[in-house]
């Protein structure tokens, strides 16, 4: 019926904004637990009100890829509360799609899926899936939900005063709360995570802090491989011998390659410790997740920076791992997350 938009796809703000103009972000946070935005599927769904209402008003499900490759793999709809948060279309404390926005695109909900609870059985792999996947046909299939709460089972990172990186194309710091109220104050991006069956999430982003990696080692640097750049910082301190790089306009002259490289990566570190510090948040160890953990200086680095123990967990496969927890839960084989972290002792 349509293209399927990514997740960095922008939308005409002057168009999304004929039909959106009333709510501010705040308001849009208060409801979904993320601000308003250009992208995603509210100004998506705004987007397409606007240019091609015929697109949304004949279309028999209106949902995201997930969900829908979910569909062709079981021939069932649904959609979990931790998934919805980036739908944009679901009260977080509800629990329930919000009518308000509903109405104002002229979406009927029998065209959304179903909101189901996490680590349930969505359904079963058809004949026709197995036939295209390899899997056996009846394999059940779980709902689950996106990448940094995945990954946060996947380290075990469930109890307040824990804490978790995750590093990929943007760093995400993860920390589970008892209530959403909290995460709401620190205006945090908020998860229904184990909602309601154990604790919300608060998440803030270093948004594309790769490429300002690769932007940085470019400038100072040239074109080093990965390796080349671990060796160069790990022969350099803490400190870096007094080099502060801040940006790409930082003066390097007369310091070595390897305190530049160091402090390319103490740039990042700091960057990751404001948050740690503006947050306020009460935690001695953090867990680190994705690529990054193959590099043991980058994780020195980084506990360096913090002043905190940095515990590398499963790694760039935390993701999976806590992605397989769910299914484990969802057919019996653990009583809950808790009990899979127990029972796998990631230790």
């Amino acid at each position: 019926c349509s293209p399927v938009y990514g997740w960095q796809t922008q939308f005409d703000a002057d168009i999304t904004e004929r039909l959106l103009s009333k709510y501010t972000s705040e308001d849009v946070y208060k409801i979904v637990g993320w601000g308003k935005s250009t992208g995603f599927p509210l100004a998506g769904l705004a987007y397409l009100k606007e240019t091609n209402p015929q697109l949304i008003e004949n279309a028999d499900k209106i949902c995201m890829h997930i969900e829908y490759f979910n569909y062709c793999m079981t021939g069932e709809w649904g959609i979990t509360r931790s998934m919805g948060t980036t739908f944009f279309l679901i009260d977080q404390e509800s629990g329930t799609y919000c009518k308000e926005y509903l109405d104002l695109l002229e979406i009927d909900e029998e065209k959304l899926l179903p909101i189901v609870d996490n680590c349930k059985v969505l359904g079963n792999v058809t004949e026709y899936a197995a036939s295209k996947t390899g899997l056996k046909v009846g394999t059940p299939v779980v709902a689950g939900t996106f990448d940094h709460p995945a990954a946060a089972r996947g380290t075990g990172t469930l109890n307040e005063k824990e804490a978790m990186v995750s590093c990929g194309t943007s760093w995400v710091v993860f920390f589970p709360f008892a209530d959403r109220e909290t995460p709401y104050s620190k205006k945090m991006l908020i998860d229904p995570f184990m909602v309601p069956n154990g604790n919300w999430c608060g998440m803030m982003s270093l948004s594309s802090i790769s490429e300002t990696i690769d932007n940085l080692q470019k400038k100072y640097l040239g074109d080093v491989s990965y390796a080349e750049f671990d060796s160069l910082a790990a022969a350099s301190k803490l400190g870096c011998n007094g080099l502060s790089i801040e940006d790409e306009n930082t003066n390097t002259e007369g310091f070595s390659k390897s305190d530049i490289a160091r402090a390319i990566m103490e740039c990042i570190a700091k960057k990751l410790n404001n948050f740690f510090d503006m947050l306020e948040i009460e935690t001695d160890t953090i867990k680190l997740v994705g690529g990054i953990t193959n590099s043991k200086v980058w994780c020195k680095v980084i506990s360096e920076v913090t002043g905190k123990e940095v515990d590398v967990v499963n790694g760039e496969h935390a993701g999976a791992i806590g992605s397989a927890i769910m299914a484990g839960v969802a057919i019996g084989v653990y009583h809950d997350e808790y009990d899979a972290c127990k029972k796998l002792n990631f230790k």
